[in-house]
């Protein structure tokens, strides 16, 4: 349904990133075809293409295409590094010749545009090409600390592998065209996103009870007593007769709670006048 809905809607066209296309000059069949996107943790990509064919070729030229910027490209046949030639910069179409009884091929290169950010973590997204052959593999890498998000790939028949230390995805292909997607993110962040999540909860745990643990002084005082403590607690300094204005409370009742509140420990009282300096302690 998914698959259904990027073809429908011309999407994966914006992501052509890795597009590759080999015209083989020669009718020899292809035994294996092998590709390995080989994800870096900064996010670049190594793309590796092994072609293995069913007999030695004769001296062959080949033409193949990639879509976006690469670099670091090598060829090889196992035996020598093979050169090529660029035959349109616009198009990127690579031009190489090799020699005679050459049976397997190697072809690397290393972009930097492949990885996308999606909400927050990455996304490969692209479309790659095939020429025919009996076997057809593609290899997804992801690099190390990083896991699937959420089962979120195309095609959905992948197998998932691992070494111990990295993810992989692999396909068996059967058609020339298809579309990859892998989203996946970063366990370390993930992780230290969940500790702090973790953390503030037990920070908002321990608030609580600390606060719960401070108002529990107040068990045993009168709401009107209360009410001075409050007043004192929040100003950490203020004037008995202001208190008494401010609450509607006579001198005799003020001096009362002074004294109970003097005698917990909970204020100091100083003379100021013809009134006292109450201080919360």
């Amino acid at each position: 349904m998914f698959l259904k809905f990027l073809y429908e809607n011309n999407f994966m066209k914006k992501f052509l990133i890795v597009l590759l296309l080999i015209n083989i000059a020669s009718a020899q069949e292809i035994q294996l075809y092998k590709v390995v996107l080989n994800i870096n943790q900064d996010m670049s990509v190594n793309e590796e293409i092994k072609i293995i064919f069913e007999k030695p070729l004769n001296q062959t030229t080949f033409k193949y295409y990639i879509s976006g910027n690469f670099y670091n490209l090598e060829i090889n046949n196992t035996v020598e590094k093979l050169s090529y030639k660029i035959n349109n910069q616009n198009l990127r179409e690579i031009e190489f010749t090799v020699p005679e009884n050459t049976q397997q091929l190697f072809i690397s290169f290393k972009t930097d545009d492949i990885i996308k950010d999606f909400e927050g973590k990455k996304e490969l997204i692209t479309t790659l090409k095939f020429p025919d052959s009996k076997r057809t593999f593609v290899y997804v890498a992801l690099p190390e600390g990083y896991s699937i998000y959420q089962q979120t790939y195309l095609p959905e028949d992948a197998d998932l592998l691992t070494d111990g230390e990295r993810i992989y995805l692999k396909w068996r292909f059967y058609t020339k065209e298809t579309p990859i997607m892998v989203r996946f993110y970063d366990n370390q962040k993930n992780n230290i996103d969940i500790f702090l999540s973790i953390l503030f909860i037990i920070l908002g745990v321990f608030a609580l009870i600390l606060n719960k643990k401070d108002e529990s002084f107040l068990i045993g005082f009168s709401s009107d007593e209360r009410r001075v403590i409050e007043i004192i607690k929040e100003r950490k300094v203020e004037m008995q007769s202001k208190i008494e204005k401010e609450l509607g409370f006579s001198r005799a009742k003020m001096t009362r709670i002074i004294k109970k509140l003097e005698s917990k420990g909970l204020v100091k009282k100083e003379k100021k006048g013809r009134t006292n300096k109450i201080s919360w302690l």
